[in-house]
């Protein structure tokens, strides 16, 4: 995905476009970041402003794809930087967001006073960047240059801002399923982060049943323990999907869950991607269950024994799926189950 942060200086686009690179894990490109370098190197205002874009542009190109999260921060004063970011977009397969940053003009000023400046950045509310040609329009003077058929939200920052709020687009049900011992809930956190999703993991909501010497008995029966997981993970999910969110499984599962999720992920429209994690290299799966703690209360850990009971008893899962094996670099399997992610619909599975 690409966000475009739009907005007047000091409007909150930075900050955003920081947030988004702190806890979503995204690639920021600033204009100013590419501009002020130029400027300082004795290069003319409007070649350095022509020669910006041109290496924000290269650089989006090469670096959009799906499953990374790009940020765009720039004022977008001009319809050619939206239309090159859909160009740029569409080219890579992936979805264009524009988020337009607004605050009042006091606020804003306030902002400006207080935050360091760089080479091509207004200093002051009302003023031009030092350098400026007299016929560049101040800022306060210019207005937004806003698509038209584009995802967009405004949003006042001001308030507290919501990275769902940002992120938008269409909401995702992920299912990491696979053998015990191959990753799941390391890859399962690992895509939530990328996502700003919630993970639900059958294992800890299991666990409170098991916490209860009243209650856990019942449950030891396999039909009725798989039933009653496949359960609370499906109905956990779907409150996260309701709000519009996406949400990733952590379970062994089963072909007889797909339905289910096929159905949820129709009615609140949703796209579903199951990822399947088995590992071809038998030595390094016992090494990781003999020397992993969970910590998930109440919960027990399995030993290389019964790790292999379940992996001989584990049917897999119908495509279409992405199966990912356990050997390969960890990092590796992030960037392709995120590329599964935000794969189109139309689009095989590799």
């Amino acid at each position: 995905m690409i966000i475009q942060l739009a907005g007047h200086p000091g409007s909150g686009k930075s900050t955003l476009a920081a947030r988004l690179r702190a806890e979503r894990g995204a690639v920021v490109l600033d204009l100013d970041d590419v501009k002020s370098p130029l400027l300082e190197a004795g290069m003319a205002w409007p070649e350095a402003s022509g020669t910006a874009y041109e290496v924000l542009w290269s650089l989006l190109a090469s670096a959009a794809r799906p499953g990374a999260l790009m940020v765009v921060d720039t004022p977008s004063y001009w319809p050619r930087i939206h239309e090159r970011i859909a160009e740029i977009a569409a080219a890579a397969g992936v979805e264009h967001r524009f988020v337009e940053c607004v605050a009042p003009a006091q606020e804003r000023a306030r902002r400006l006073a207080e935050r360091p400046t760089k080479r091509s950045q207004v200093p002051a509310a009302g003023d031009r960047p030092a350098g400026a040609p007299e016929e560049l329009r101040r800022v306060d003077e210019r207005d937004i240059a806003r698509p038209v058929g584009v995802d967009s939200v405004v949003l006042d920052t001001t308030g507290p801002v919501e990275l769902d709020t940002v992120l938008g687009g269409t909401p995702r049900l992920v299912v990491i399923s696979g053998w015990t011992g191959c990753g799941k809930s390391t890859l399962a956190d690992a895509v939530a982060h990328r996502l700003g999703a919630a993970v639900v993991s059958a294992d800890w909501l299991m666990s409170a049943l098991r916490a209860d010497p009243e209650v856990w008995p019942s449950f030891t029966d396999r039909d009725r323990h798989r039933a009653t997981s496949f359960r609370l993970v499906s109905r956990q999910a779907e409150s996260e999907l309701r709000r519009g969110r996406s949400v990733v499984l952590d379970l062994v599962g089963r072909p007889w869950m797909i339905p289910t999720w096929v159905a949820m992920a129709e009615e609140y429209a949703a796209e579903l991607r199951i990822v399947e994690c088995t590992c071809s290299d038998a030595e390094l799966r016992r090494a990781r269950i003999e020397g992993r703690r969970r910590g998930i209360p109440d919960w027990y850990e399995l030993d290389w024994d019964g790790a292999e009971r379940n992996r001989l008893g584990y049917e897999p899962l119908p495509d279409p799926k992405l199966a990912l094996d356990a050997a390969d670099p960890f990092d590796a399997m992030v960037e392709r189950a995120m590329r599964h992610v935000f794969r189109r619909a139309e689009e095989d599975v590799a």
